[in-house]
């Protein structure tokens, strides 16, 4: 009869090998020496390793009790066993329980902290570093200082609108997370809350003297799509960001207060800003400006690598952001304007890594026959990387504002993707491309190119 050593020799394959660095017997695992054999139990399944020796049967069940313990890394286990094992040794061993899934690993120590926790690390990094940053912004300076024109206003009530219409469809996608009920209920109150906010920002257009089919043919800013487009991919597979977003999007009391002042006293009729201020009135009622701590609250714990991922993010958003001021004050002198030539410029040098990172969202959401051939393209660029964009870089913060607003897109229509693929193909030499079927935040962004 062969050993169980010899055995496991004949079957064994590089995948076979533990890769554990420290290893640990599943708690549910039980083992029974008999002579020199060991039976190893897991539920209804066991097997059995038959030993040569007496002597080799007592130093198995050694090592055996030294995993039950989780006591000892791999390197520790060689120094301790492998002369009791001889012929065999450690690796071999455990490369069998591997095989025969009874290992695991010792969990590490990660420091995690509660969804409490991490909502006031997200605040207190925003009043000691973002705040401070953005406040002398050009936008940020005429909204403190109320010095925004009724022009302005009506630009800014735009992008409003389409920031509370684009809401709806972020926050009705994170009513897929169902683990917790407690964050479920709570994440239902909040889209309910939020349902028909675009009405009253819709009803303050035409106060501004839009038509329907005025508004129906305005054009969303790509700042305005990107953000959206960022709030929609967290509120699917990345709930702490999509909280810290909300937390942002909401703002607070004071700020909702002081916009209504601005409406107020900015001398538009009372039909156009009638709407908004009962608008901001909703929110400082419902006291939206708490969802973001309510659905802090009931998260997972959370990491603190998770927790600086999201300043990362948070501090992208807001690079983001405040690239619509430029087209709400086009007046005022800004380095942060987006134009085609740096569309263009970010696709050329981005573009293969932008397709990689957009493919797989567009081949989950398109008909079976069109995910076939996008999947066949993504195969093409399986050795090209992914970016995770600097936010202090300024051609990253294009290239970001081109994912996101892009992956909107990706996830609603992957055929106005790829029209869009071939658009800033186009873009990125110079010229103005064929714009039919592309997003008309895009088309916006070209309409100088002759």
């Amino acid at each position: 009869m062969k050993s169980w050593a010899s055995k496991f020799l004949e079957i064994a394959t590089p995948n076979t090998v533990t890769t554990f660095q420290n290893p640990l017997l599943n708690p549910n695992t039980v083992f029974r020496k008999s002579g020199a054999a060991i039976r190893i139990s897991l539920g209804k399944y066991f097997f059995d390793l038959e030993l040569d020796t007496l002597e080799l049967a007592d130093a198995v069940e050694r090592v055996l009790r030294s995993l039950e313990l989780g006591l000892f890394g791999l390197v520790e286990l060689r120094e301790m066993f492998n002369s009791d094992l001889l012929p065999y040794n450690v690796d071999l061993l455990l490369g069998i329980l591997t095989e025969k899934n009874v290992l695991t690993e010792q969990p590490q120590a990660v420091q995690m902290y509660s969804g409490t926790a991490f909502y006031h690390e997200i605040r207190a990094d925003c009043r000691a570093h973002i705040i401070p940053r953005y406040a002398t912004e050009v936008g940020a300076m005429k909204f403190h200082a109320s010095d925004v024109s009724a022009k302005e206003l009506e630009a800014w009530t735009i992008e409003y609108y389409f920031t509370t219409r684009f809401a709806e469809q972020c926050l009705a996608t994170a009513l897929n997370h169902r683990a917790d009920a407690s964050l479920h209920a709570s994440l239902e109150e909040f889209f309910i809350d939020e349902v028909g906010h675009d009405r009253l920002m819709y009803r303050s257009l035409e106060g501004f003297g839009y038509s329907d089919t005025d508004i129906e043919g305005l054009v969303p800013h790509i700042s305005t799509v990107a953000t959206m487009g960022m709030l929609l991919r967290s509120s699917i597979y990345d709930l702490p960001f999509f909280v810290t977003l909300v937390g942002q999007m909401e703002g607070s009391e004071a700020q909702s207060r002081s916009y209504i002042a601005m409406l107020q006293n900015s001398g538009l009729p009372q039909e156009a800003i009638r709407s908004q201020v009962v608008h901001e009135m909703i929110n400082i009622e419902h006291d939206h400006f708490g969802e973001a701590l309510e659905l802090a609250q009931l998260l997972a714990p959370i990491s603190s690598a998770e927790i600086e991922r999201c300043k990362r993010q948070l501090h992208l958003y807001l690079e983001m952001r405040v690239c619509v001021y430029s087209h709400i004050f086009p007046l005022v002198e800004s380095t942060r304007r987006v134009d085609a030539v740096r569309i263009g410029r970010a696709w050329a040098q981005y573009g293969v890594n932008l397709r990689k990172s957009l493919l797989p969202i567009a081949i989950s959401n398109s008909p079976e026959r069109l995910a076939r051939l996008l999947a066949r393209d993504y195969v093409e660029l399986r050795k090209v990387p992914l970016i995770t964009w600097d936010p202090n870089l300024p051609e990253h913060v294009i290239g970001a504002l081109l994912e996101y607003s892009l992956w909107k897109t990706a996830y609603q229509n992957a055929d106005q993707l790829i029209a869009s693929f071939r658009f800033l193909d186009g873009l990125a030499i110079g010229v103005r491309p064929n714009d039919d079927g592309v997003p008309a935040f895009l088309t916006k962004i070209a309409a100088s190119i002759s």
